[in-house]
């Protein structure tokens, strides 16, 4: 117990630790509109002030917001994403917050308070990470960024019941590749179930290139989505950026050079229409 909370301790000091690596063994947690889960575990936060009793009641961190090894800060601390305090400890718990307030980019000590049902007494100075193995944090940030396909890998701290039982964002879907080939999930109901790629000869725009014209083109797709799919895409020989605005019939590329007139590869991920 004491080399788990000696390790966690070096995480958060140093803002480093192991981890799975994302492509190219970079500690990137966020590569164009990819968002790899395991890089979003890599945080560590800290109570300030703990709760007095078991049972409904609230505790305040040191500061309302984490920064990643690669240096993007993220605000963890919300009632979609769940919490881990003081792991490895005999009061260990997860614990899904009811409310939170203060959290933030704000850099006063003690502001950041989660209200949440605990199951055990927690004191100042107990560490707190991902309770998701950083999933639901890397959903939450795709979701602000307009949407995106968040990335499961080997050394995921999670199981797939954690990645059905995510906190779902219709903009958001998940590749799982921990196995070998990827699995895909999407937006169902109060989680997330397996999706497919749309395969079939007379819906073969799933994946593609279209070419832009002052920077923007939009897509048609040849048969309707169930539901709005999320589509990444990269421009072929520029470094620009491109956003991709979805519907359940048309997908707009937009770049960020208005000038723009290159060739953009794109792959749309969803529930099969």
């Amino acid at each position: 117990m004491r080399k788990l909370a000696a390790a966690i301790a070096a995480i958060f000091i140093c803002g480093a630790g192991a981890m799975a690596q994302s492509p190219a063994g970079s500690q990137n947690s966020r590569v164009g509109g990819l968002f790899f889960a395991n890089q979003y575990s890599q945080w560590v936060g800290r109570v300030y002030t703990g709760n007095s009793a078991a049972g409904a009641g609230s505790i305040t961190l040191y500061y309302g917001s984490a920064t990643l090894p690669d240096g993007r800060v993220i605000i963890p601390f919300s009632t979609s994403i769940p919490l881990t305090i003081n792991p490895g400890g005999s009061n260990s718990e997860t614990v899904t917050p009811t409310a939170v307030s203060g959290c933030g980019s704000n850099p006063q000590m003690g502001t950041c308070t989660v209200t949440a049902t605990f199951a055990n007494v927690h004191g100042g100075g107990e560490f707190v990470v991902s309770g998701s193995g950083g999933l639901d944090e890397a959903i939450a940030d795709a979701g602000a960024a307009s949407g995106g396909l968040v990335v499961v890998s080997a050394g995921f701290g999670g199981s797939t019941s954690t990645i059905t039982g995510a906190t779902p964002i219709g903009s958001v879907n998940i590749m799982d590749v921990r196995t070998g080939g990827p699995v895909y999930y999407s937006k169902s109901g109060a989680g997330y179930a397996q999706a497919h790629l749309i395969t079939a000869a007379a819906n073969n725009d799933a994946a593609g290139t279209v070419t832009l014209a002052s920077g923007t083109a939009t897509l048609t797709f040849k048969q309707a989505w169930t539901s709005a799919p999320v589509c990444v895409a990269n421009s072929q020989g520029t470094t620009n950026a491109v956003k991709v605005a979805v519907t359940t019939t048309t997908a707009t590329f937009t770049s960020s050079s208005g000038a723009d007139a290159s060739t953009v590869s794109y792959v749309c991920y969803g529930n099969p229409n």
